[in-house]
């Protein structure tokens, strides 16, 4: 008797023969009764899109989501060689811990530059804020000055003055004062005016011409 003509032996790859007689329960798949057991296959349940979406944010928004999705993405791309999840979400994951990584560097780069652009104004401010006293020949601007045109004019000892000039006004700033001008300025806010007559005694009180307004100094508290 030749192959093609042989009965059924009933016995499995293994040798096994497998109980078609036995009882099936109803709703059953009778595949897996077959089978001895049902077919395991790597699960869907993974975080691509929530890595995607991360990655993106961190390029706009917030750089530290990009070290999240990066994580998050190394993990399930783990998961996906060890056969857990389904490989149909590598590509997004992998674009999505792309991004990630891009907005971390693009964060960490951010914050370098803002660091350094912060000591740097913080180091060449006190150029502009630091005062230093004014020297003899120059302690005869001090005192408090009222320009005939309303201008209101502070100069302290200690190099340090305030103005009132219209819309504009500053408190506290640096005094600088040269054999033509006189400027009061704080932090890119200031006023210069040329110094038409320095200020001398007369009639009583002192006077000084700015830009061809009168100034008359206050009485009271002066040092000259």
């Amino acid at each position: 008797m030749n192959d093609e003509t042989k009965p059924f032996s009933g016995t499995g790859s293994r040798g096994e023969t497998p109980n078609l007689y036995a009882p099936v329960e109803p709703g059953s798949d009778m595949s897996t009764h077959l089978a001895g057991g049902p077919p395991t296959r790597p699960e869907d349940r993974g975080r691509a899109n929530l890595v995607l979406f991360l990655g993106l944010l961190s390029l706009f928004m917030c750089g530290p989501l990009g070290i999240v999705a990066w994580i998050m993405a190394n993990a399930d791309l783990k998961k996906i060689r060890d056969g857990v999840l389904s490989p149909r979400q590598a590509s997004t994951l992998k674009i999505g811990r792309a991004l990630g990584i891009a907005g971390t560097v693009v964060f960490v780069v951010s914050i370098v530059f803002i660091a350094t652009l912060l000591q740097r104004g913080i180091t060449g401010l006190g150029g502009w804020t630091e005062t230093s006293p004014l020297p003899p020949e120059q302690i005869v601007f001090a005192g408090e000055w009222t320009g005939k045109k309303g201008t209101l004019i502070r100069i302290r000892p200690d190099g340090s003055g305030d103005f009132r000039s219209g819309r504009a006004s500053v408190t506290g700033g640096k005094v600088r004062i040269d054999k033509e001008h006189l400027s009061i300025g704080l932090m890119g806010i200031s006023k210069s005016w040329h110094i038409d007559v320095p200020p001398h005694l007369e009639e009583g009180t002192w006077q000084m011409k700015l830009d061809g307004e009168l100034f008359v100094r206050k009485a009271e508290g002066l040092t000259v």
